[in-house]
């Protein structure tokens, strides 16, 4: 067995955020210990431009939780832009 290389076959392009709330991340994070109100799952969210992050706790994760969660986030992050 040679050495194994760890970089890609290809040189990486960054593509860097042009405006604010151009670009988000989002990920679904947990399980954690139960909370109040039997949460135990979360929807994080990043908005690339200026590192802004927003979360929301779930009960469990299905598509309907997990779009009202985005679209909450994702509504908070306008308010943000409009301040």
């Amino acid at each position: 067995m040679g050495r194994r290389s760890h970089r890609p076959p290809t040189p990486l392009q960054v593509i860097a955020p042009v405006w604010p709330m151009a670009r988000w991340g989002m990920d679904l994070i947990g399980p954690f210990p139960m909370a109040k109100g039997s949460l135990k799952f979360a929807v994080v969210a990043i908005e690339y431009f200026s590192k802004w992050v927003e979360a929301d706790p779930l009960t469990a994760i299905t598509s309907k939780t997990y779009k009202n969660s985005s679209g909450r986030i994702l509504y908070a992050g306008s308010e943000y832009l409009d301040s």
